[in-house]
């Protein structure tokens, strides 16, 4: 006699698998999100060893602002973060461009290579001697467990203050600044 699977028996045996997929496809979320956030600590120590190279080559003068260096009291700029925004820097700080290609670009950015929101992206900050910088990822940090403590920088932003931001900068005058912080004379 041939005995077959009862329909019980096949439900039981779908719902299993289905959950089991579940459970899997909620970790490899997980794990696609670590990803990210790691490639964007990377890519900070990237830049951060690129503006390092750039001031061993330039008596230890950082690359200056790239939109507007003699008017812009704040001397900030962004990129990955919307085009329309006036502080956008549409060449991704090219005087890196000999020390590190491609720059970076954010994971989660879309493939126009620009965030949606005018705050989100890498964000750059020099002081007006060109010796002290600050380089921020602000906005875009999915899970700050994956990012080391030092590079935390939740108050880099006032307006509106994102916890997950990180941060890098070349010494103790600029770890301290805000995005709104006035660095002409420094």
């Amino acid at each position: 006699m041939k005995r077959g699977f009862t329909l019980i028996e096949l439900l039981v045996v779908i719902s299993i698998i289905s959950l089991l997929s579940s459970i899997i496809l909620a970790s490899l979320g997980v794990a696609r999100s670590k990803a990210r956030d790691s490639k964007r600590v990377q890519d900070m120590i990237q830049v951060r060893n690129a503006l390092e190279l750039y001031a061993t080559d330039h008596d230890g003068l950082y690359p200056p602002h790239p939109i507007l260096p003699n008017t812009v009291s704040t001397r900030i700029s962004c990129w990955d973060c919307d085009s329309a925004y006036t502080l956008h820097d549409s060449n991704r700080l090219l005087a890196l461009d000999s020390y590190i290609k491609p720059r970076p670009v954010d994971p989660q950015a879309p493939f126009s290579g620009l965030i949606p929101s005018a705050a989100f992206g890498y964000w750059y900050k020099v002081s007006g001697s060109l010796r002290h910088y600050k380089l921020t990822i602000l906005g875009s940090i999915e899970n700050m467990n994956n990012v080391p403590k030092i590079m935390h920088d939740p108050n880099y932003y006032t307006v509106n203050p994102y916890p997950n931001s990180i941060s890098l900068y070349s010494d103790d005058i600029s770890k301290d600044w805000q995005r709104s912080t006035v660095v002409f004379t420094l």
